[in-house]
């Protein structure tokens, strides 16, 4: 019988673990959790249902970790769950505390809190630290229900737990799962029929827990201006990259007329989160021109949508900047898709990506600069495109829902909870390459739009369209993500979640018996 101590405890050491996202620390999670489960009894009489799955043309050499309990027949639920965390420079004088939940608490009482993170600390409600909201303790439940079903006897079905490094960064974990999950679906003769996705919830009513039917999708436009430099005092003879760039911010940032509204949720409208000019050192002159990335959320995967809209806003800004200059210029607005881009540019750039030398953004950067270097347009000029990672957005279906709501009716009853179900989790999952609900026209755009892809960036559409998993998130109350104070609720880690998702687990996999009957801890 699992002991909500032990359960505590494994937490504690499964955070204790700096699995920095993009680092080569991540590799240190599949050994720690291949001791601990071959410690099992069931894996000890199964030990070829336990294994990692190596990322193709990873530099990093990072695995995906699974562990598959094996009952009667083929229906499977999947638990998935990431086990890299954010950088905890946010910490600032706490840093080596930030895996300590307990001396973190302690260190934090003395500090300056907002009147809630103080509540919650004083509470003792909450446990503190990196990594355990986001996402070590959905983990943890996840593993602790994958235990009971271990030393379950003869049940029907089956129960694949899936824990994958990369989501914090570009997802390099779940974009290379569906061919492990297609190949652990014929190796084992298993029929996937629910995903669950142990992320933290937040909530809108503090008394409502929330599950997510569908995940958002999300794009990473890049834009790069290119001026007609002249000296400061004379500038009107020249063109601003930084002016017309500015003005594409202005049209864009945080503007709520560009975002999209789907089963009565919203999109958070689009932010810029990198902006720099091309000037190498001071001189007085124009800059070169000027580079920047827009985060843009979407729930219905129109990438040709957007992209025309792009290419609108460009448009507008170019001319409300040339409006303003006396003299006529042409001028080019061009989607990446329209450069020549050579396969020796792309080449040398994806090679410094490999190198880790630079990232996406900064290898997209640099290849459309050295393009138009060579270019002989003398107007200003506009690229435009995408750069990795791209989430598509999904959403599950009438089936699952008719589960969800079984859901909601067992935690009612158990618990005393008025659950609530919210069509998308906005913010981006590894949910998003569960099944593919894109069509081939925007495929072939996002193909087109973006420099690297296939070199070696690629969404696995076709093992995607080929596994069609339905998913859902349904994981513990947790706050503060990404920050100092996060922190997850104690009481969904130890009792609630794990009780509903064993629930769910069992529902799905159509056993007669309730999870009450299971011998776990928060049952007791």
């Amino acid at each position: 019988m699992v002991e909500s101590q032990k359960l505590l405890s494994f937490l504690k050491d499964y955070m204790s673990i700096y699995s920095l996202s993009g680092t080569s620390a991540e590799r240190e999670v599949p050994p720690f959790l291949s001791s601990r489960l071959r410690n099992w009894p069931y894996f000890q009489a199964h030990p070829e249902h336990l294994g990692t799955y190596k990322i193709p043309k990873d530099l990093l050499k990072r695995e995906i970790f699974w562990a598959l309990v094996k009952g009667k027949g083929e229906r499977t639920v999947i638990l998935l769950h990431h086990y890299d965390v954010v950088s905890i420079d946010n910490f600032g004088a706490l840093q080596d505390l930030a895996f300590r939940p307990e001396d973190l608490a302690r260190a934090m009482d003395k500090e300056d809190l907002t009147q809630e993170v103080r509540e919650d600390l004083e509470s003792g409600d909450y446990l503190f630290g990196r990594g355990g909201c986001d996402m070590k303790a959905g983990g943890t439940i996840q593993l602790a229900c994958l235990e009971e079903f271990s030393k379950m006897k003869d049940f029907t079905g089956n129960v694949l737990l899936l824990a994958v490094p990369d989501e914090e960064n570009l997802s390099a974990g779940m974009r290379s799962a569906p061919d492990l999950l297609l190949n652990l679906k014929k190796q084992f003769g298993l029929n996937y029929k629910l995903l669950v996705n142990s992320e933290p919830h937040g909530r809108k009513d503090p008394k409502r827990p929330a599950l997510y039917l569908g995940s958002c999708g999300k794009l990473l436009f890049f834009v790069y201006v290119k001026s007609v430099v002249v000296h400061m005092g004379e500038n009107q003879k020249g063109v601003s990259g930084l002016g017309i760039m500015s003005r594409i911010l202005a049209k864009t940032d945080q503007n709520r007329t560009m975002t999209e509204e789907d089963r009565g949720e919203v999109t958070p409208p689009p932010v810029w989160v990198y902006l720099r000019d091309t000037k190498e050192v001071y001189d007085v002159s124009m800059p070169p021109g000027a580079f920047a990335a827009m985060n843009l959320i979407s729930f219905k995967n129109n990438i040709q949508f957007w992209k025309d809209r792009m290419e609108g806003v460009i448009r507008e800004a170019m001319e409300e900047q040339l409006g303003d200059n006396p003299n006529h210029f042409d001028y080019r607005v061009r989607s990446l898709e329209e450069l020549p881009v050579g396969r020796d540019l792309q080449e040398k750039w994806g090679k410094e990506v490999e190198a880790g030398r630079v990232n996406y953004l900064e290898a997209t950067y640099h290849l459309v600069k050295d393009l138009l270097e060579e270019d002989d347009f003398h107007g200003p000029q506009v690229v435009y495109g995408l750069v990795p990672p791209i989430y598509p957005s999904v959403i599950s279906d009438h089936k699952t829902e008719e589960w969800v709501e079984d859901l909601f009716h067992y935690a009612k009853g158990k618990w005393g909870l008025d659950m609530e179900s919210q069509p998308y989790f906005t913010g981006i999952s590894d949910l998003s390459y569960t099944r593919s609900q894109i069509s081939p026209v925007d495929r072939e755009a996002i193909k087109k739009m973006m420099a690297f892809y296939g070199a070696p960036y690629e969404v696995p559409f076709e093992g995607m369209e080929a596994l069609e998993i339905p998913a859902i998130m349904l994981g513990p109350w947790g706050k503060d993500l990404h920050l100092k104070t996060e922190r997850v609720y104690k009481k969904d880690l130890l009792e609630v979640t794990p009780d509903l998702v064993c629930h769910l687990i069992l529902r799905v996999l159509h056993e007669k018996e309730g999870a009450e009957n299971l011998e776990m801890p928060y049952n007791k």
